[in-house]
């Protein structure tokens, strides 16, 4: 297997042994503790001795984002080995289709019906729930604080869509499908992908999220096509705002899920409609 995983992951060309969703979970947990060992090292080096050895902070967020990229490309090569106890591709190419721009538009589509179904009463509800986990939220605020706006971009826009569909769907639901039937297995990884981010709130809306972008790598077998609703995912909840007026709140709360719905089943119908995928 060369290093360019991803690639031999997406043709079908790396193919993962069946998994258990009690391996998979424990997978999960594995690749958190093997990342948090290998780059909280580097990120206490780095802090300590910023003024030695960076000019600026610009300069330390760099280094940060290049390590961080390093080790989570590392650390899922090694979840991999350890599902398929080698390095070893099966060397044919299984999946030869390629994804359209209309299956592209149509993973927009998804994310931008699911923002919209759930705009209003369903975030406030979700977002009242207690967190579980207020140190996780410190650090997150610490770290808005003192890193540029670049960096956060990266790595939230970026490297999460990147790593969190190469491991969650590339190799931990690819696994599942094998060893489940489809819903079972999309189930399944969404369950795990929700554990992953440590608090209710964000838990529940990543579960969700987890069924659909699960659903789009089911009928398309695309890491890519996941990476991009992702992305699209991760940049567009920050532009959600809610109106001051009770009159127009009322209104968006009524009009915007159902514009929503009929967003996500017509963008839907066009992912499910993937004739060259064999899903079984």
């Amino acid at each position: 297997m060369k290093l360019n995983y991803v690639k031999n992951l997406n043709d079908g060309s790396l193919c993962i042994k069946p998994i258990t969703f009690w391996k998979a979970l424990l997978l999960s947990f594995i690749y958190d503790i093997a990342y948090s060992f290998v780059y909280t090292p580097t990120s206490l080096f780095i802090n300590f001795y910023r003024d030695v050895i960076f000019i600026n902070s610009w300069s330390e967020n760099l280094l940060n984002s290049i390590t961080d990229f390093i080790y989570q490309y590392g650390v899922i090569l090694i979840i991999i080995v350890l599902i398929n106890k080698s390095f070893k591709t099966n060397g044919e190419i299984l999946h030869q289709e390629k994804i359209s721009k209309k299956k592209y538009l149509a993973g927009v589509g998804l994310i931008v019906g699911y923002i919209f179904i759930t705009y209003g009463v369903f975030d406030f509800f979700l977002y009242s729930m207690p967190t579980l986990n207020d140190g996780l939220y410190e650090y997150i605020e610490e770290y808005l604080l003192n890193t540029a706006y670049i960096f956060i971009f990266i790595s939230t826009c970026i490297m999460a869509p990147i790593f969190e569909e190469i491991l969650y769907r590339g190799v931990l639901l690819n696994g599942l499908l094998k060893k489940y039937n489809y819903k079972k297995a999309i189930i399944y990884s969404s369950i795990i992908f929700g554990i992953a981010h440590m608090n209710l709130p964000q838990g529940i809306n990543a579960f969700f999220l987890g069924v659909i972008i699960g659903l789009a790598y089911y009928y398309t077998r695309s890491i890519y096509l996941c990476m991009a609703i992702h992305f699209v995912n991760n940049f567009l909840v920050n532009f959600v705002v809610y109106p001051e007026s009770k009159l127009w709140t009322i209104i968006l709360f009524i009009i915007i899920p159902i514009i929503g719905m009929f967003i996500f089943v017509k963008s839907f119908r066009t992912i499910k409609n993937n004739k060259g995928i064999n899903n079984e």
